[in-house]
């Protein structure tokens, strides 16, 4: 899987695309790019 982690999309969108197939959850931590 080549393309886990974030990807900008444009000027204000990104994916983030993560493979965890044994959690039960998934935190992410999303901080101001300035």
């Amino acid at each position: 899987m080549s393309d886990l982690g974030a990807v900008w999309l444009d000027d204000n969108r990104c994916r983030f695309r993560v493979w965890a197939p044994v959690s039960d959850e998934v935190k992410l931590h999303i901080t101001s790019r300035e």
